[in-house]
């Protein structure tokens, strides 16, 4: 069916499908389309509110499948690997197939925003295998009924905030979904604007921490590795102070295996509980984003988070 829709929704809706393709770096093009058209075009806010859930939570599930693929496969060639000195094709065969499944999976992910995009162009009510649906009827949209008939906002600013959540997947790149939903005054309601700066406090804080780590890691195994690059092929004896280096550097590399996966589950229970209806608070970071917030409004913290 080709809905009689303007050159501007058509164009919103196949860019905020096309925005897959930049892999986390233009996810802020459909949380602003949703924010500029919401009150404009039930069929950009549609098609943009799919796009967004598609890369953030259709990402998040591809990544969690695709990790549990590899787990198994891996487990598959280390049980080969014993037998590979008497028969090396089979081990051979099990990687090519590890490799085929990575890159028609990876491929498949992104044809579907390629076919969406054009579908949209042409002004087609395109919807996501299971995600397009299950939003359809969650934000309350027919594409039959009149364009002028709201959306369920409320539905509408959940599943919304609740994709910003899904974002902490990307890092670095998630911290432009709540700047895409600020860029526009109809994404700055009261819930919005709580929602989008809490999830952009933790991204950036997760961020930052995560990097700092990293840095702090690579200069310390640096210093630490130097004395043994001064004796080529020669023998050192190490230091205590290059020991001590390397201990810290284990530290640094323990504390990042902790931190990271943490900060990825937090961001998604985060996702999860507002799109189970629940008004998710992230620690301390919640707490700061509200107060902050009812200082510039100049309100009550309850009154302003709704």
């Amino acid at each position: 069916m080709t809905l009689p829709l303007t050159s501007e929704e058509k164009f919103w809706a196949a860019l905020s499908q096309l925005s897959a393709l930049a892999s986390g770096m233009g996810m802020m093009l459909p949380a602003f389309a949703w924010a500029a058209n919401r009150k404009k075009s039930n069929y950009a806010a549609f098609q943009s509110l799919q796009a967004l859930g598609y890369q953030s939570l259709g990402y998040t599930l591809w990544v969690v499948a695709y990790l549990v693929f590899v787990t198994f496969w891996v487990v598959i060639l280390a049980l080969l690997s014993p037998a590979s000195g008497k028969n090396p094709v089979v081990l051979n065969i099990w990687l090519t197939v590890l490799i085929v499944v990575s890159i028609v999976t990876f491929g498949l992910y992104l044809l579907l925003p390629i076919i969406a995009a054009v579908q949209c162009g042409l002004g087609r009510d395109f919807r996501y295998p299971i995600l397009g649906d299950r939003l359809a009827r969650y934000i309350g949209y027919d594409p039959a009924a009149d364009d002028t008939a709201p959306l369920d906002g409320l539905h509408e600013e959940r599943f919304a905030a609740s994709m910003g959540h899904f974002c902490v997947i990307y890092p670095l790149w998630g911290l432009l979904v709540p700047v895409g939903f600020w860029a526009a005054p109809e994404g700055r309601s009261a819930y919005m604007k709580f929602q989008s700066l809490q999830m952009f406090i933790f991204q950036a804080i997760g961020t930052l921490v995560t990097f700092a780590l990293g840095v702090i890691a690579f200069i310390i195994l640096l210093v630490a590795a130097l004395p043994f690059l001064a004796h080529p092929g020669g023998v050192y004896q190490p230091s205590m102070e290059s020991i001590f280096a390397i201990f810290i550097f284990l530290i640094c590399l323990a504390v990042a295996v902790l931190v990271v996966p943490l900060y990825q589950i937090i961001g998604q229970w985060a996702g999860l509980r507002i799109l189970q209806g629940r008004d998710y608070r992230y620690p301390l970071v919640g707490r700061w984003a509200g107060r902050w917030l009812a200082k510039r409004e100049k309100v009550p913290e309850q009154q302003k988070l709704g």
